[in-house]
């Protein structure tokens, strides 16, 4: 889906963009939003691609072939990762002499690196407090501070404050606020043992929304915590980008609990009706110069295929492990030798036609 999701802004559009590791030739246009690039030809909208900002672990300069630019010129280029793979995409600015491409690109994943607080569950955080008491963030409102909250782990538990916000679900300790918790709402799976019609599952930029047609009984309308060795808590488990965490909460009395419980559920769901991510650039209107007159026609035919994946053009291949077995070398027979393990779904004849 390009269109932008909820949470999603357009952050700047270039017109004349080359994407010239997949497409060399095809002219585009590369939408940055705050979440991730999107770029598509201009002439087929269908042959396009997504690269979220999570995924970018670095940004530089360097000189390729363009056919569009007919020869050597400097283009952007991005390294991402996701999971064991690692991609590389490359973008040229069809006009010329213009840095905007680079600047807006770098300014973007710059507010994206700098503002995970937003969208990751932070344990023990040095930055959580400020002049002693929670620093709130930009477009964050606190709700309620609730005291005297257990936080329920293993054979113990430990006694502190919790803080209920637009954003997130904040806890640290009593005895010492550097042992504290902070869990955004774009983080939260679900709270168990709770009737809802829809599930979310919440990724930087992703919101998929499953619709259930479940009918509700009141004796699950009345539960809203789970049974534990410590009573009644209340439950928070956390999507699997998060290291699926399972969070217990012990809140007495149980009319508290089950206040707290349903202000929780209220606050997560309308978070995900407009989330607030954190990423906030600002960038200045440009006029973009025409460059169709400057450059080579793009005139290349598309050729739509199924028979191998289209990553393969941006791969690089596996990311480095040390001691992994996944790594040794296997004899390829066609070959007749020895060679790294290739990603799943590639081939020798498909890598060498893509190459």
């Amino acid at each position: 889906n390009l269109e932008p999701g909820p949470g999603e802004k357009i952050v700047d559009i270039l017109n004349n963009v080359e994407d010239t590791q997949g497409n060399n030739g095809v002219r585009g246009r590369l939408v940055v939003t705050n979440l991730r690039l999107i770029w598509h030809s201009n002439k087929k909208p269908a042959v396009n691609l997504s690269v979220g900002l999570f995924s970018i672990f670095r940004i530089n300069v360097k000189n390729v072939d363009s056919k569009l630019k007919g020869g050597q010129t400097q283009a952007l280029t991005l390294m991402a990762k996701f999971k064991k793979m690692h991609f590389t995409f490359v973008f040229s600015y069809l006009v010329p002499s213009s840095p905007r491409l680079f600047n807006v690109i770098q300014a973007v994943h710059r507010a994206y690196d700098s503002s995970h607080i937003y969208r990751e569950v932070i344990v023990r955080s040095t930055t959580l407090f400020r002049d002693g008491h929670v620093f709130v963030l930009k477009h964050e409102e606190i709700y309620e501070t609730v005291a005297g909250v257990w936080h329920l782990s293993g054979d113990k538990g430990e006694l502190g404050t919790m803080v209920l916000t637009n954003i997130r679900c904040i806890w640290y300790s009593e005895l010492d606020p550097k042992f504290n918790l902070t869990i955004p709402y774009n983080m939260i799976l679900q709270v168990p043992n709770v009737p809802f019609r829809c599930l979310y599952f919440c990724f930087p930029g992703v919101t998929l929304e499953v619709q259930f047609n479940i009918p509700m009984r009141p004796d699950q309308a009345r539960t809203a915590v789970r049974n534990s060795k410590f009573g009644q808590a209340l439950i928070v488990k956390t999507v699997k980008l998060a290291r699926a965490l399972t969070v217990g909460f012990r809140i007495d009395p149980a009319s508290q609990l089950e206040r707290i419980f349903n202000k929780l559920q209220r606050l997560h769901t309308i978070f995900h009706a407009s989330p607030i991510y954190g990423v906030d650039v600002e960038m200045e209107p440009q006029e973009e110069p025409d460059a169709s007159q400057d450059n080579l026609d793009d005139d290349i035919e598309i050729i739509q295929r199924d028979d191998f994946d289209v990553l393969a053009a941006y791969a690089n291949g596996r990311r480095r492990e040390t001691d992994s077995e996944d790594m040794r070398p296997v004899f390829n027979e066609e070959l007749g030798l020895a060679i790294e393990p290739l990603p799943p779904g590639f081939t020798l004849s498909l890598l060498t036609e893509i190459r």
